[in-house]
């Protein structure tokens, strides 16, 4: 009878450590406009690896939400067709916050 309470006891306590234990979370995620998303050059690099021109391909103008994961951290960019535009043709090595001519990176394939 003994052993029988020890065994119940430890049963009870464990399921009140389930039932109120939280899952772990899955990751972070972050929702930041387009012109903030390049101020941070790892974002930048980040975004041209993930992300492809084809992104433009919709109908007609509208916002536009990109994913793009870096360091555990899930980032929605979003921005207008336009500002998607020109983050394709800018350059890799420009930089986006001094505001420079965009260079001819993927100009062909954007009409």
């Amino acid at each position: 009878m003994k052993t029988t309470k020890i065994v119940l006891t430890i049963a009870l306590i464990s399921f009140v450590v389930l039932a109120f234990s939280k899952p772990e979370p899955k990751g972070i995620s972050v929702k930041i406009k387009l012109s903030t998303a390049l101020e941070n050059r790892a974002l930048v690099k980040a975004m041209y690896q993930q992300l492809d021109v084809s992104l433009l391909h919709s109908d007609g103008p509208r916002y536009i939400i990109a994913r793009v994961n870096l360091n555990n951290v899930a980032y929605f960019i979003y921005g207008t067709y336009a500002e998607w535009k020109n983050f394709f043709i800018m350059d890799l090595d420009e930089d986006p916050v001094a505001k420079k001519a965009p260079g001819k990176r993927l100009a062909s394939r954007v009409k």
